[in-house]
């Protein structure tokens, strides 16, 4: 097992996860993402930018996730 710490934009925090690999990291990483888009009720503000990013116990980018919110508004 491996610890894996997992971040999101705009948070100082992180939190450590002992997980078997990498290929379990990026599975959490993007339950992650999908939990988080949940949260904003899949309705991100449009120009908004969310990045989930998953670290190994060396500091190191394992995966990262970026999602990028524009809105075409109709008129």
């Amino acid at each position: 097992m491996s610890t894996y710490r997992f971040r999101r934009t705009g948070e100082d925090k992180d939190a450590p996860l002992e997980l078997a690999n990498d290929d379990a990291a990026w599975a959490t990483l993007v339950r992650l993402c999908f939990d988080e888009l949940g949260r904003a009720n899949a309705h991100p503000p449009s120009g908004s930018d969310i990045e989930l990013s998953a670290m190994d116990h060396l500091g190191q980018d394992v995966a990262v996730i970026r999602v990028t919110a524009s809105r075409r508004l109709r008129s």
